[in-house]
């Protein structure tokens, strides 16, 4: 479940409760916070076609475009392994798509936080190509 899209979201899902604000000018950063707790969790920085996402606990993730025309997305390991995949429906009206979560990576205690702010990276992606 997703409150607001405007430069503040809040998102909820069975294993978490974050908290993603938009920063800056340009909207380039995203300031990831817990909640209720308001706990910093990391950030990520906008990069062309794609981000770094920086988890307060040391780990580094990539968000990349695997194709210029599929519109695909996946949060990349830093050794190139993907551990989960955005494919957006195409032609449609709504913001849909598929979520892949690869088998290797089903455990890390990150994945519901990354599945969340993928999520949220898409939707706003979307949202500005619109606007």
């Amino acid at each position: 479940r997703f409150q607001s899209w405007a430069r503040c979201c809040d998102a909820t899902c069975a294993d978490g409760m974050w908290k993603f604000e938009i920063l800056g000018f340009f909207g380039r950063t995203v300031k990831i916070a817990s909640l209720p707790s308001g706990a910093p969790v990391g950030s990520f920085s906008w990069k062309f076609r794609g981000g770094i996402l920086r988890l307060d606990e040391g780990d580094v993730f990539e968000w990349k475009a695997l194709g210029f025309w599929s519109g695909e997305k996946a949060f990349i390991t830093p050794s190139g392994f993907p551990i989960l995949t955005f494919k957006p429906k195409m032609l449609s009206l709504k913001s849909r798509g598929v979520i892949t979560i690869h088998r290797e990576y089903a455990n890390i205690p990150q994945l519901p936080m990354l599945v969340m702010l993928g999520v949220a990276l898409v939707v706003t992606e979307q949202r500005r190509r619109r606007t």
